[in-house]
C-alpha cells in the first residue's frame, strides 16, 4: 500500500509539473496502471513513468545539464532518448503536428535536438506543406 501510495503521488506530481510549469495539456498523456506497477513491479508501467521524468527534465527551465549528458551519450542511446521523448511530447501536440513528416536528427552532436527544436522544426515543416498545397496562402 506505501508503494502504491507512493507512486500515485509521485504520478500526481508529474503531471501537475506538465500542466503548472510547462502549461501543457496533460489528458493526452499515458496513464500508467500504478496498482499493477506496485504490485507487480509492471515493466510497462514503469517504462510510462520513465518517459515522463525524461520529456519534462528535458523540457525544464535548467535542462542544459540534463541535454548535455544525453548528448555525450553513443547516437544508439540518444536514439531511444528521443523516441521516449516522442512518445509523450507526440501526444500533447495538436493532430495535424502528430504525423507530420520526421524531423532529420543527425548533426555533429548525434541524434539528439531539443524537443522545443523539434517542435519548432515540424511546425515550420507542416505550415510550409500546406502552404505549398495551395489550401492556405503563405502570407496570410
Amino acid at each position: 500500500m506505501l508503494r502504491f501510495n507512493a507512486l500515485k503521488r509521485l504520478y500526481r506530481l508529474l503531471i501537475q509539473y506538465f500542466s503548472d510549469v510547462l502549461n501543457q495539456n496533460t489528458s493526452a498523456l499515458e496513464v500508467p496502471d500504478l496498482q499493477v506497477m506496485a504490485k507487480d513491479h509492471s515493466v510497462k508501467d514503469t517504462l510510462v513513468m520513465c518517459r515522463l521524468t525524461i520529456s519534462i527534465a528535458v523540457q525544464c527551465e535548467n535542462n542544459e545539464h540534463i541535454i548535455g549528458k544525453i548528448q555525450s551519450l553513443s547516437d544508439t542511446s540518444q536514439h531511444y532518448l528521443m523516441k521516449a521523448i516522442e512518445q509523450v511530447c507526440g501526444r500533447n501536440r495538436p493532430m495535424y503536428l502528430r504525423y507530420s513528416p520526421p524531423v532529420d536528427y543527425g548533426q555533429s552532436s548525434g541524434f539528439w535536438r531539443h524537443p522545443r527544436h523539434i517542435d519548432n522544426d515540424r511546425v515550420r515543416m507542416s505550415q510550409s506543406s500546406i502552404a505549398s498545397s495551395g489550401l492556405i496562402s503563405p502570407f496570410h
